[in-house]
């Protein structure tokens, strides 16, 4: 049975095509995870009904409230946040965790 040229270029190209894909999805969490911590998170959520709710977002020193539909956003209110308490003892297993994501590499 002769492959010929044609295989051996196919089994090359989806190869290479693979390795590609790995390295952007690599580089795309190094991306994501190398964004300022804490700049952007979401508070609260309150529904109003299918497709429809208010929420309360942090995004650096300002607190938002938007309003949410099927088709829209709209921004209905903007204030200076209020500081956030200091961390405690909560944070140990996130920052262990971290850790050990770092030692194995995947971090």
């Amino acid at each position: 049975m002769d492959f010929g040229t044609s295989w051996w270029r196919l089994i090359g190209s989806f190869l290479l095509v693979a390795g590609m894909l790995v390295m952007t999805l690599k580089l795309l969490t190094r991306w994501q995870t190398g964004r300022a911590p804490g700049e952007f998170r979401l508070l609260e959520v309150s529904p109003l009904g299918p497709k429809r709710s208010v929420e309360r977002l942090r995004y650096r020193d300002e607190e938002l409230v938007i309003y949410r539909s099927d088709g829209a956003m709209l921004l209905v209110d903007r204030q200076p946040a209020p500081p956030e308490p200091p961390a405690g003892n909560g944070d140990a297993p996130a920052k262990i965790g971290d850790l050990l994501k770092k030692m194995i590499g995947r971090g």
